[in-house]
């Protein structure tokens, strides 16, 4: 995710940060109930480590190919956190 790339790909269980630094929310919201993962918190986290240069400008995602992988059979990695991913990805793309 940085301006030397042309494209994205996530391979990956959920989203960054999900569990918000507390094993409880990890095992509860993020493995057991996707629903519940708040985004706008992820965002704000992004945001942050964005505007203190632990991770290049999320703005280089910007019109990026992406792609987020997710097996069908897969009865460990739910759908819903596929779709976290995705939602994150595409709020923190247009976050500036």
């Amino acid at each position: 995710m940085n301006e030397n790339t042309a494209g994205d790909c996530f391979a990956v269980a959920v989203p960054y940060y999900c569990a918000l630094g507390n094993i409880t929310i990890g095992f509860t919201d993020c493995l057991m109930s996707p629903h519940l993962i708040n985004i706008t918190k992820l965002v704000d986290q992004t945001t942050a480590y964005e505007s203190s240069g632990l991770i290049d400008p999320t703005y280089n995602m910007f019109n990026d190919t992406v792609c987020v992988l997710h097996g069908l059979n897969d009865t460990f990695v739910l759908p819903g956190r596929t779709y976290s991913v995705t939602y994150l990805y595409l709020m923190s793309s247009y976050v500036a």
